[in-house]
């Protein structure tokens, strides 16, 4: 599980595509921080092109719930 950059404990959340959808937008879920950014998809291993593409697809078909991305 990947976990928050700024405050190193956090658990992150995907809120969707950012940049010229070449970026996955997150948010942290610690309380205390809640800071959000952007990684690039390999910032998230093997998966991150996987994630683009099932967010960009979801976005499309008007499916999008970030719920369904937690990593």
């Amino acid at each position: 599980m990947a976990k928050c950059r700024e405050c190193e404990t956090g658990t992150l959340k995907i809120m969707g595509t950012a940049g010229f959808n070449d970026l996955i937008e997150v948010e942290c879920q610690n309380p205390e921080c809640g800071e959000v950014y952007e990684v690039e998809p390999d910032g998230l291993g093997g998966g991150g092109l996987e994630f683009i593409d099932a967010i960009e697809q979801d976005m499309m078909n008007g499916d999008f719930d970030p719920d369904d991305y937690d990593f």
